[in-house]
């Protein structure tokens, strides 16, 4: 049975909790600071690879990566070296909105990555920017996209604009352009929708802080002036929403960029990982080592060229941002590891599991072991050790897709180095500086605040963890919660009359009946391209 509850949670990607936190007390984000001082306010750790793609899987199942089936931008494709752009087709766990649905709430959806192809519910449903493209079918209903085109001529799904250095303040108004036709977009859908559950998700901030963290750092006006409008459009949704329950959370945290680690030519380096000794190889080892491509995309960028990049087939962005040196160059047949991803991971070339596999189950443990021996001796410029945390994937992750997991995860100086897929040979070291004119990156600490009729005032400092967030939505509305979700009820947050009144229920599994959608080959390409266009794939 219903109750009559509703929610509203605002999604800021990439709002760490130290710099709203001091903003707040600057007086720099005023509705930010009305929620903390009338509900609560304390840091939501990310996961421990704290990407899009994981976090705000996680936030919306409530469960850890082995239980809904992704580990980054992209997912290997059956047992080849070859990889796919992730999308919601990869979901592998029903979403907060499908289950609300199902105990006759309804739900509106706007702007979460990773929700392409759009799901149909009761309420409406806006796929966030890795849709395709403003012509693909990205709402539900359908007609929607037409009448928010309609109504917000300006819409877009993300910037058409890159950063390039010296343009700073052009960068700044190109996110301010994108964060007023979300607000406008949002207060639409508020004025034409009585949903009972609202999700609205924003990414400006974390495009801020890959670009322009130093910005950040040292409160520059334009800085402060997108972080200013993004509190407006906290503003707008807390003014709509009077007397309802408002929570506002991120993925993740932001902190400085310092470098990126070269982790396949290090595994090269340590005998885990071999190239092919071939003439074309030899060519691309020479561009690699003279850093061609990264001279020629400085100078680009210096000419306010960098958007080129975006009209690049997806073949020649991966050739151009890994120098032409990629997984095709690799001789699996004596490579035992190799790394992807954006921060610390590494995979087992294990037989069965590849198609070249070489690492005997026997073997495993004991290579993980020398891999994990040998990261822990890595070390910076300055002689300092680099690698802070490591885990085996068994440790780390539960669940029936654990197998897909890197085997080997770890994080550089609390993530003040992104690891890059290229293979480095220009650099004198395996450690090198940030690429793509990025001088921020992410850190595990996000936010969340909330307010509201059963919302208690607190000053809590217990840190949640994104798992929580659908356990406690659940709650709230009286839906019992999946066993096998790996977050808790947040119940410290409530008021002693509404924790009297309502017991938390558990239901085994909600996840038998879950239907698997398709996104179409072309749809892919054109996401990929975007991704990398953007910076979040190298």
């Amino acid at each position: 049975m219903k109750n009559k509850l509703k929610i509203t949670v605002i999604g800021l990607d990439g709002a760490g909790y130290y710099i709203i936190d001091d903003w707040i007390k600057k007086g720099y984000l005023p509705n930010l600071k009305r929620i903390a001082q009338n509900g609560v306010f304390t840091i939501l750790n990310s996961s421990f690879v704290p990407i899009t793609p994981i976090a705000w899987t996680s936030i919306t199942t409530g469960k850890n990566s082995g239980k809904h089936g992704i580990y980054d931008w992209s997912v290997r494709k059956g047992n080849t070296y070859e990889f796919d752009i992730v999308s919601s087709a990869h979901c592998k766990a029903h979403r907060v909105w499908t289950i609300l649905n199902k105990y006759g709430y309804s739900t509106g959806v706007f702007n979460i990555p990773i929700t392409y192809p759009p799901e149909n519910v009761d309420g409406f449903f806006v796929s966030g920017f890795d849709a395709p493209n403003i012509k693909s079918d990205f709402t539900r209903p359908s007609e929607l996209k037409t009448e928010i085109l309609s109504n917000i001529p300006e819409y877009e799904l993300f910037a058409e604009v890159g950063y390039t250095k010296g343009e700073e303040k052009t960068y700044t108004e190109t996110l301010k352009r994108h964060l007023r036709s979300k607000r406008d977009a949002i207060n639409y859908l508020l004025d034409k929708f009585d949903c009972d559950f609202n999700i609205f998700v924003v990414m400006e901030l974390d495009h801020l802080h890959h670009k322009l963290w130093r910005l950040v750092e040292n409160e520059s006006p334009l800085a402060i002036e997108v972080y200013a409008l993004v509190d407006e459009i906290v503003g707008d949704i807390l003014n709509r929403k009077r007397n309802e329950n408002i929570m506002v959370i991120s993925d993740h945290g932001g902190g400085c960029l310092k470098g990126v680690v070269y982790l396949n030519n290090w595994l090269m380096k340590q005998g885990f990982l071999f190239v092919n000794n071939s003439f074309l190889l030899k060519i691309k080892y020479l561009l690699s080592k003279w850093d061609l491509i990264g001279r020629a995309y400085r100078i680009i960028s210096k000419l306010g060229l960098g958007w080129i990049k975006r009209f690049l087939s997806k073949q020649a962005q991966e050739m151009l941002a890994t120098s032409f040196i990629s997984f095709r160059d690799i001789n699996w047949a004596k490579t035992k590891a190799f790394a992807m991803g954006e921060f610390g991971q590494i995979y087992i070339n294990l037989k069965g599991k590849y198609e070249q596999g070489i690492v005997d189950s026997e073997e495993y443990d004991f290579l993980i072991d020398k891999i994990i021996d040998s990261l822990k001796k890595i070390k910076d410029k300055d002689g300092s050790y680099i690698v802070d945390r490591i885990f085996k994937k068994k440790d780390l992750y539960t669940g029936e897709y654990v197998d897909d997991a890197p085997d080997v995860i770890f994080s550089f100086k609390d993530y003040a180095y992104d690891s890059s897929v290229k293979f480095g040979f220009e650099q004198k070291d395996v450690i090198g500086e940030p690429e793509f004119e990025d001088t921020g990156t992410h850190r595990r600490e996000g936010i969340f605040l909330a307010c509201g009729p059963i919302i208690q005032s607190t000053s809590t400092k217990n840190v949640f963890d994104i798992n929580d967030i659908t356990p406690t939505l659940l709650y709230m509305l009286g839906c019992p919660i999946d066993k096998n979700m790996d977050g808790k009820v947040l119940k410290e947050i409530f008021t002693d009359e509404f924790l009297k009144k309502n017991k938390i229920n558990f239901v085994d599994g909600y996840d038998k009946d879950l239907e698997y959608k398709q996104i179409d080959e072309k749809d892919k390409e054109e996401v990929a391209k975007r991704l990398k266009a953007l910076g979040y794939m190298d």
